[in-house]
């Protein structure tokens, strides 16, 4: 994908301004940034607590990032051009595939790509089901995946609040890995999806704190499929 010099201005600008003020508005601690590849192809998942979730962790991965973000944003005349320039890639429910064919694209040019895989905020701050995007993007593209946790921010700016309040955020970058599937990457099988899925989100669910952790009954009913259980049973 071509940057224009108008693009990277607007992205060098937004990125490093909202790094600059997180630092100075609330504590930001960041752990694990070392551990991002600088080259590969890779994807960024995250979980999913704030509105300030999205532009935080987009500011602290040290290169150009395109993330993930429902297309309901780009309703905005401003967020719209914002977000269009600075490369983020519009998800519709509806139109789903297009989102995961942007994504793949992108990173088999070698970029990275950020996405929030519980799909909507968690109000309580525990973590929730992945969906099966996530793993769907990260095989086709045969990409690098680094489990990312943010800690703090539903503190910061809640779903009912509209104003901000000082308090600490961590972001948390966990260690990256691959996943070697021999099969078809164009046409994964659910459980196959389903169960890198499961794996995927204990991974982000490592770098969380216990008390945003959800229940083993929770997962076990969430990444159920007819032949996990089988496989189990």
């Amino acid at each position: 994908m071509k940057l224009t010099i108008r693009n990277w201005i607007v992205y060098r600008i937004a990125n490093d301004g909202i790094a600059l003020l997180a630092r100075f508005f609330f504590p930001l601690k960041i752990v694990g940034k070392e551990l991002i590849p600088k080259k590969d192809a890779l994807l960024v998942v995250c979980n999913h607590i704030s509105g300030l979730d999205p532009p935080l962790v987009h500011s602290s991965i040290p290169r150009r990032t395109h993330t993930m973000a429902k297309r309901k944003l780009f309703d905005n005349k401003f967020l719209r051009w914002f977000m269009v320039t600075i490369g983020t890639i519009a998800v519709d429910r509806v139109l789903f595939r297009k989102a995961v064919t942007d994504a793949v694209a992108l990173l088999r040019e070698g970029h990275c790509v950020l996405i929030f895989p519980e799909g909507t905020r968690g109000k309580d701050g525990i973590l929730k089901k992945g969906d099966r995007g996530a793993i769907a993007i990260a095989i086709r593209s045969n990409c690098v995946i680094t489990p990312t946790a943010i800690i703090g921010s539903n503190k910061v700016l809640s779903s009912e609040s509209k104003y901000l309040k000082r308090s600490p955020i961590e972001i948390r970058f966990g260690q990256p890995y691959r996943i070697f599937y021999e099969g078809n990457r164009e046409h994964v099988p659910i459980h196959v999806l389903t169960r890198e899925t499961m794996i995927l989100m204990e991974k982000v669910e490592a770098l969380l704190p216990a008390h945003m952790r959800p229940s083993a009954e929770q997962k076990k009913e969430w990444y159920k499929t007819p032949i996990m259980e089988s496989v189990h049973s």
